[in-house]
């Protein structure tokens, strides 16, 4: 069908037929993640940004129609559900990508919580960082996983020391796996 499509992931380019009815793209959709064939979350980022920016033109409208409260649940409704959805994922991800969300954060929060002129108004919105809230999701979610005893995905989590209440993480040569919540 016409949702149907196909992307290799693969080190080296692989010879694929094209006799299947099937379309073969560079990245995908998959439950509202962008998921490029280099497995680099570029194309998501970026559409995030692009989202990001529209939706702050909206807060800016709203500003002087109502109060600080009612727009920082507009912030935290419209903005802030896009960066926290599927945060857990992307704890690992280079500091550009971060440092490009934290920016857009920042952004918002000016947008919020100042005049034109530089005058600050009262704000309901906490200044916190989307690195440190991505850490705590992915932190809580592995906490439940360890909880649950019949948990499939327990398996796959590494092991505790036996002395300790550490985990025996493996060595890694890779930054992107340092870079985990587990390495933090």
């Amino acid at each position: 069908t016409a949702k149907s499509k196909i992307m290799l992931i693969a080190r080296h380019p692989v010879k694929f037929p094209n006799t299947l009815p099937i379309e073969q793209v560079p990245s995908l959709k998959l439950l509202g993640v962008t998921i490029s064939e280099d497995l680099s979350w570029k194309d998501h980022f970026k559409k995030l940004k692009t989202k990001a920016c529209q939706r702050i033109h909206i807060i800016r409208c709203l500003k002087p129609l109502i109060s600080s409260t009612d727009l920082h649940l507009v912030y935290v409704s419209l903005i802030r559900s896009l960066f926290d959805y599927a945060s857990p994922v992307f704890v690992g991800v280079n500091q550009k990508q971060s440092n490009m969300i934290q920016k857009i954060d920042n952004r918002v929060h000016r947008v919020m919580c100042w005049t034109p002129n530089g005058i600050a108004r009262t704000c309901q919105c906490t200044k916190d960082c989307v690195k440190e809230r991505r850490l705590q999701a992915a932190l809580k979610i592995f906490e439940q996983i360890e909880s649950l005893p019949t948990d499939i995905l327990k398996d796959l989590l590494p092991r505790k020391l036996i002395f300790t209440n550490k985990y025996n993480i493996p060595f890694t040569r890779t930054e992107r796996f340092r870079n985990t919540f587990l390495h933090v």
